[in-house]
C-alpha cells in the first residue's frame, strides 16, 4: 500500500520514494479515523479531470506535475478503499501527466497485482526500480560522484521499504516464472533482511534473559550468531547468559571472542574481569578491569581505582598502578589515600623526590596519620636527608602512637642520628685525605663505618687511605666490603686488582680485572676518584 505521509517527506515533486507491500482492501468500518474520513469523501471520478491534451497545452510543467500528484493521491485513496479498477485508471492518467512518477508506477503495480495482471505488475515494478535506483545497494566503486546541482537530493528509502519493494517484485517475477530475475530480487531482499533478522533474535534473547529464561535466551542468541557470526555484542550477551547460569568457563570463551572481534569493547572486558575474579584468577581479573576502566574511566569510583592499583602493585605492574592511583586522585583529590599509594609506587621506581612530594600531600590532608609521617621519613632517608627524617620521626613521637609504633619511630630516629653523625665523620675524613693526612682520615672513616656500615663510599675511602700507607691487606678487605655493597661498580674490582698485584696475588688480580670488563654493567665509566664521594644515597633500611 502506498504511504502518502512518507511521500510528503521528499522535496522533489516527481520522485516520491515510498515502496510498501500491497495489502488487501481494508474494511471501511475497520479503518482508522483518518482513513474513514478519506473513504467517506471519495475523490471525484476521472470524468471531471480535464482532457490530457488540453491540460498539456494550457499548463506549464509545474502544473502538470501538480495534476499528476493530485491524480496519484486520488488513486491511492481508491486503492485503499478497494476500488482497484478506478485506482488503476487514476494511476495510468497520473503517468500520462508525469511518466517518471515513481510512486504511480509502484501503486499501479500493486493494483495490477491485486487484479491478477502479474506481467504488467512486474513491468511497473521494474520501471519504478529503474527510475529510483538505491545507491546503498550498489557497489561503492560503481556509485558515481554526483555533480553539484540545483535539484534536491533523492532520499534513500528505509531498509524495510527497500526489502518490501524487492519482495513484491520477486513475487510478481516468480508468478511469471522469470527465475533468474526472481533469484536476484530475493537476494537483494535477503541482503536487507538478514541483519535485521539477526537483530530480532538478539533482542528476543535480551528480553528472555531479563525474564530469567536463560535456555531460551541462549537459543535465540545462537540463532543470531548463525546469521551474523562476526558481531561482538552477540558473543558478549551469550557470555553473560552463561555467567548467570554459573557456566563460567564457557562465559570466558565467548567474552574473549567478543573482545577479539572488538578490542575496544569495554563492557566485555568488565564482564570478563568479573568471570576471572569468580574463577580465582586475580591476575587476569585485574588486567581486564584495568582495560575496561581505561576505555571507560567513568565506570570506576576512586575506591575501585585504588583497589585496582593495589592489585597492580602486587603484580609489580608499576605503570598500571601509577595510572590507577592518578585516576583515583583525579576523582577524589581531597582524599589522602591516592597520594599515599602513588608515593609508594614512585618509591618502588626509586623516584624518591616524587615520593616525598606525594607523602607531604597525603600528610596535608590527614596530618594525624603517623603512617604517612613514617613513610615520608623512610623516603627522606633514601636521599640522605637525615635532619628532615629525624623531624618526621619526632612528629610521630608527638602523635603518641601505641608503644610498638613509638619504639619503631625511636629506632629509626636513632639510625638517622647515627647516619647523620657518620656523614659528618665521612666529610671530615674526605678533607683529611685531600690534605694527605692519611692516619687521621683512617680514624674518621672507621668512626663513620662504626655508625653506618652499609655505605660503600666509607669502605672505599678507608681502603684508599690504607693503600696510601701501604697497608695492603686491610685495603683489600675494605675493597671487598665495598664490592659486596655495590657489586655493579667496576672501579671497586679494578682497585682491588691493583691491591692484589701489590700483594703478589696475580691470579686473583686477573680474576678481578676479568670480572670488571666481562659484564658491561660493571665497566668503569670514569677513572677511580682519588678520594671517596660521601654525598650519595645511603642504604640504611
Amino acid at each position: 500500500m502506498v504511504s502518502t505521509s512518507n511521500r510528503a517527506m521528499h522535496n522533489h515533486p516527481t520522485l516520491p520514494t515510498t515502496l510498501q507491500l500491497a495489502e488487501p482492501p481494508p474494511d471501511r468500518a475497520a479503518l482508522p479515523e483518518g482513513y474513514r474520513s478519506i473513504a467517506a469523501e471519495s475523490p471525484p471520478r476521472l470524468a471531471i479531470v480535464p482532457h490530457l491534451a488540453a491540460a498539456k497545452t494550457a499548463a506549464d510543467p509545474a502544473e502538470l506535475q501538480a495534476q499528476a500528484q493530485e491524480l496519484l493521491h486520488q488513486a491511492d485513496t481508491y486503492l485503499l478503499q478497494g476500488q482497484v479498477e478506478v485506482a488503476i485508471a487514476h494511476y495510468r492518467r497520473a503517468l500520462q501527466f508525469d511518466v517518471h512518477l515513481v510512486d504511480a508506477h509502484q501503486g499501479l503495480a500493486e493494483a495490477l497485482t491485486q487484479q491478477g495482471d502479474l506481467d504488467a505488475a512486474a513491468h511497473h515494478y521494474q520501471t519504478a526500480i529503474d527510475l529510483l535506483p538505491l545507491p546503498a545497494l550498489a557497489p561503492p566503486n560503481l556509485v558515481p560522484t554526483a555533480e553539484p546541482t540545483a535539484e534536491p537530493a533523492v532520499e534513500q528509502l528505509p531498509w524495510y521499504e527497500q526489502a518490501a519493494f524487492y519482495l513484491q517484485q520477486a513475487k510478481a517475477l516468480c508468478d511469471r516464472q522469470q527465475w533468474q530475475e526472481t533469484i536476484a530480487a530475493c537476494e537483494q531482499a535477503a541482503k536487507l533482511l538478514t541483519p535485521q533478522t539477526a537483530l530480532t533474535y538478539r533482542l528476543m534473547g535480551r528480553a528472555l534473559q531479563a525474564e530469567k529464561q536463560f535456555e531460551a535466551a541462549e537459543r535465540y542468541y545462537s540463532q543470531s550468531l548463525a546469521i551474523e557470526a562476526d558481531l561482538a555484542e552477540t558473543y558478549a550477551r551469550l557470555g553473560s547468559v552463561y555467567v548467570e547460569q554459573n557456566r563460567l568457563t564457557e562465559a570466558a570463551t565467548f567474552l574473549e571472542q567478543a573482545i577479539e572481534l572488538d578490542p575496544e569493547f569495554a563492557g566485555a572486558f568488565l564482564k570478563l574481569a568479573e568471570v576471572w575474579k569468580q574463577l580465582g584468577d586475580l591476575v587476569q581479573a585485574a588486567d581486564c578491569f584495568y582495560r575496561a576502566y581505561r576505555l571507560e574511566p567513568s565506570w570506576a569510583t576512586a575506591k575501585e581505582f585504588l583497589q585496582l592499583g593495589n592489585q597492580m602493585i602486587k603484580q609489580n605492574k608499576l605503570e598500571q598502578a601509577i595510572d590507577c592511583y592518578q585516576q583515583a586522585i583525579a576523582l577524589a583529590p581531597s582524599s589522602p589515600n591516592g597520594y599515599y599509594n602513588l608515593a609508594i609506587a614512585m618509591g618502588k621506581q626509586h623516584n624518591w623526590s616524587a615520593a616525598i612530594r606525594l607523602y607531604r600531600q597525603a600528610i596535608e590532608r590527614q596530618p594525624q596519620n603517623f603512617r604517612f609521617h613514617a613513610a615520608l621519613g623512610q623516603a627522606l632517608m633514601k636521599l640522605n636527608r637525615w635532619s628532615d627524617a629525624i623531624a618526621c620521626y619526632q612528629r610521630i613521637c608527638d602523635l603518641l602512637p601505641d608503644p610498638q609504633q613509638l619504639q619503631t619511630a625511636l629506632v629509626q630516629m636513632e639510625r638517622c642520628q647515627r647516619a647523620l653523625m657518620a656523614q659528618s665523620y665521612g666529610k671530615m675524613a674526605q678533607k683529611l685525605a685531600t690534605s694527605r693526612q692519611w692516619q687521621a682520615a683512617i680514624d674518621c672513616y672507621r668512626q663513620a663505618i662504626d655508625r653506618d656500615s652499609e655505605t660503600a663510599e666509607f669502605q672505599v675511602g678507608l681502603a684508599q687511605a690504607l693503600a696510601a700507607l701501604a697497608q695492603w691487606e686491610e685495603a683489600a678487605t675494605c675493597y671487598q666490603a665495598a664490592i659486596a655493597l655495590q657489586p655493579a661498580q667496576a672501579e671497586h674490582r679494578i682497585a682491588l686488582a691493583e691491591v692484589f698485584i701489590k700483594l703478589g696475588r696475580f691470579e686473583k688480580a686477573a680474576r678481578c680485572y676479568h670480572q670488571a670488563v666481562a659484564d658491561p654493567a660493571k665497566r668503569a665509566a670514569e677513572p677511580i676518584p682519588a678520594a671517596p664521594t660521601v654525598d650519595r644515597a645511603y642504604t640504611v633500611l
